[in-house]
């Protein structure tokens, strides 16, 4: 009786724990905020429905109950929720509620994850050819550095001559002559499979020699003494014995590749994610800037005004940085119609002159 009461007990505790816990008193005070609360930022700036806000942090919430079940990691689970609905709870109360930071560079929570679900085939598209050009210059890269660097670190001549100078090269980040790159190369995926590449070619590379060259020497000669040829020597002993330390490098090199594609794909991409953010920046829309998405760009129709003379008021732009030139005053217009003309391009040139205006009037004056 006392163990089948002892077990129930750690039962209940178990799922008091799961259920009371400060992530779940976190996500249940971002809900109820979201649903009751009202909205300061209203008043200034639309709001989306929080559905999509709450279905996310709802799927985070689920993901961290699976995690919690587990023995293995809990603490660390429990910890990293408690940041992240913390955050969320903040970001709720402070912009949305609140609308204590400015709403254009700091947008609302249901305006940026509304925002995976109005363009969600542009966030699949530009995703999806990310993580093409991630693959393919990541494997190339992997193969490269693990095959040459097996190969220069295995003959001891080669290692000595070529190490110094990877050593010099490598210390040049790939970010550094990412645009050069780009601007060379005859299409963006191959500039972006070639930048991605020489972004984790180099470490690979350097630690594969290293780990070859500096193999227990015991190993080696007791291969060799049993008569082991090079080609089994490398792939049955070296390769075994070098790839946990392949692995354990594949994250960092894999979080550098990230980096230098999305660099890449900000100075001359058309679709990726890096692409949208930099739309996105060069709109001023920090909505979609904070969920890489591609903004689509309004362009403003030229409008005649009656005042200007038929002059256009707004001239089309694309991009927000962009601004029309400003209008000449009268003085200077007049100064520089008699200096030099105008040219055939200039908006400015469309209206006539004034002095060819009275000089056509005089003339229909003398013939009549």
């Amino acid at each position: 009786m006392k163990r089948d009461t002892s077990k129930r007990t750690g039962a209940v505790w178990a799922a008091a724990r799961r259920v009371f816990n400060l992530p779940t008193l976190f996500f249940g005070l971002t809900a109820a905020a979201a649903l009751a609360l009202p909205s300061a930022m209203s008043a200034r700036v639309g709001v989306e429905e929080p559905w999509a806000f709450l279905g996310a942090a709802g799927l985070g919430w689920l993901y961290f109950q699976v995690k919690f079940c587990r023995q293995s990691g809990r603490q660390a689970a429990l910890d990293v929720a408690a940041i992240v609905f913390g955050f969320l709870l903040v970001w709720e109360l402070a912009v949305t509620k609140r609308d204590m930071l400015p709403y254009v560079f700091v947008p609302a929570p249901e305006n940026v994850f509304n925002v995976f679900i109005s363009d969600y085939r542009m966030i699949a598209s530009g995703f999806g050819r990310s993580i093409f050009l991630l693959l393919s210059g990541f494997s190339a890269s992997l193969a490269a550095g693990v095959i040459l660097g097996t190969a220069v670190g295995w003959i001891p001549r080669l290692r000595n001559a070529v190490f110094p100078i990877a050593k010099a090269i490598s210390t040049v980040p790939a970010l550094i002559y990412s645009p050069y790159l780009v601007v060379m190369m005859p299409t963006f995926t191959s500039a972006s499979i070639f930048v991605i590449f020489c972004g984790a070619f180099w470490m690979l590379f350097m630690n594969m020699i290293q780990r070859v060259g500096t193999i227990d020497a015991r190993i080696i000669n007791t291969a060799r003494i049993l008569n082991v040829r090079t080609p089994a020597m490398i792939f049955k002993i070296i390769l075994p014995w070098s790839l946990p330390h392949i692995l354990n490098d594949m994250t960092t090199v894999l979080s550098i590749s990230v980096m230098t594609l999305t660099v890449a794909e900000m100075i001359g991409a058309e679709r990726g994610m890096g692409f949208y953010v930099r739309r996105s920046l060069d709109y001023a829309n920090y909505t979609q800037a904070s969920s890489p998405i591609r903004p689509t760009p309004r362009r403003t129709s030229p409008k005649r005004g009656r005042k200007s003379g038929g002059r256009p008021a707004v001239r089309p732009i694309t991009s927000w940085r962009a601004s029309a030139p400003a209008a000449p005053s009268a003085g200077r217009a007049r100064s520089s119609s008699r200096s030099t003309p105008p040219s055939a391009s200039s908006p400015w040139s469309r209206r006539p002159r004034p002095s060819s205006r009275w000089a056509k009037a005089a003339a229909t004056a003398s013939r009549g």
